[in-house]
């Protein structure tokens, strides 16, 4: 029993430590990610829906980090017409998991304001 108790013990210990780390590392991130000049954006899969779109969307885009939440297909208005079905292709593609996805390049349209 009092072996239990003892690895209990750690175990809280440990819990709270852990927390308070994922909690500093995500702190850090969101304030790498709102002081960037470039726009950060997290996205769930396969529904496309948008976790976390940097402040920079605003700028580079004319589009507030809040209408990317509501607008799941925002960003395809927004690649130039003519890489349209690249972009269409690797989105398959990384929906279905195939691997060697990295990041991808494409063109974007100029902002919408």
């Amino acid at each position: 029993l009092l072996l239990i108790q003892l690895a209990l013990v750690i175990f809280y210990r440990l819990s709270g430590t852990i927390v308070h780390h994922v909690e500093d590392s995500t702190a850090q991130f969101f304030r790498l990610a709102d002081n960037v000049v470039d726009m950060i954006y997290r996205m769930s899969l396969p529904d496309g829906k948008y976790e976390y779109v940097s402040p920079a969307a605003s700028r580079i885009f004319g589009v507030e980090p809040e209408l990317w939440y509501h607008n799941a297909s925002l960003i395809r208005r927004l690649v130039h017409p003519d890489w349209r079905g690249y972009v269409a292709e690797q989105w398959r593609r990384l929906v279905r998991g195939l691997k060697g996805m990295g990041g991808i390049s494409f063109r974007m349209l100029m902002a919408m304001c």
